[in-house]
């Protein structure tokens, strides 16, 4: 399979290109630059070009969208941002509708339903509608970023509508981390307190980065048609508490879809294994 993968060059494009062509899938990877170390070849390109896309994309099957500005990127302009990524999603989406791509995957992020509560504001009440988290929570932007990826959400939406035979897939990814941000978490666990910058109600979740591009690769494996959304984590929250505890400091008015004493992680995960057959297997916390 030939897939067009933006944001190459970032944290999560790198991973996903190396795990898609160690599947011997043909990857080209477009990014606003292109890095020395890696064993692949980007093209440095900017989305925001309308006819650059059009032209990548015409002889591939998938694409694998990852690219978006951050409030780094764009120079700390809440504006720009949004309508950089505004205009680079309008792009590749309607790009790869009309040159008949069948699969489209979107980075969308948790930060789109956790509005702006951080871990030094425990008291303040959550925004969540219920426990345990999962991928058909509501959208709550607290940001500039957020609400772009919300946009980005609807817009699948919308070309999932009227493309019958079209697969999409918008992934709203937690943290993700390293191998050795892994083994951090695991030898600190429990951790006394959260880190007072994280928003507290993305659920404390986060992912290993190639347990994302595993995903990235059985949603591209799969066979779904229409539009849908997933939210990955790992088995464990990343502070190492109880999911009790957890509840009881942080989500004390939240209500519960199913009782405590049945809920094994704050993030279900069930819709995405049941669809794709995927679980995470690096991301655990607990010493084999």
């Amino acid at each position: 399979m030939r897939v067009f993968v933006t944001g190459a060059a970032g944290f999560l494009g790198t991973a996903v290109c190396r795990h898609l062509k160690n599947n011997g899938d043909e990857v080209y990877g477009v990014d606003l630059q292109r890095p020395a170390d890696q064993d692949f070849v980007t093209t440095v390109m900017d989305l925001r070009h309308c006819k650059e896309v059009y032209a990548a994309v015409k002889d591939c099957e998938a694409v694998v969208h990852l690219a978006n500005s951050t409030q780094k990127t764009s120079g700390s302009c809440p504006q720009k941002m949004y309508s950089d990524n505004s205009a680079m999603n309008a792009n590749v989406f309607q790009a790869a509708v009309e040159t008949g791509i069948r699969k489209l995957i979107y980075a969308s992020s948790t930060q789109i339903f956790a509005g702006t509560r951080r871990g030094n504001e425990p008291h303040r009440p959550s925004v969540l509608p219920y426990l345990p988290l999962d991928e058909n929570l509501p959208p709550c932007p607290g940001n500039a970023y957020a609400a772009s990826k919300e946009a980005g959400e609807a817009l699948l939406r919308y070309h999932s509508r009227w493309n019958a035979e079209l697969g999409c897939t918008a992934i709203r990814w937690p943290l993700l981390v390293t191998q050795e941000k892994v083994n951090y978490f695991r030898e600190r666990k429990p951790a006394e307190k959260p880190d007072p910058k994280n928003l507290l109600d993305v659920g404390f979740s986060f992912l290993e980065v190639n347990d994302a591009a595993d995903l990235v690769n059985a949603v591209l494996r799969s066979n779904q048609t229409g539009y849908k959304q997933y939210f990955p984590a790992a088995e464990q929250n990343r502070l190492g508490w109880s999911i009790a505890e957890i509840i009881k400091h942080f989500y004390p008015h939240v209500p519960l879809h199913i009782p405590i004493q049945e809920m094994h992680n704050i993030v279900n995960i069930s819709s995405i294994t049941e669809n794709v057959n995927w679980g995470p297997v690096n991301s655990s916390l607990d010493i084999d």
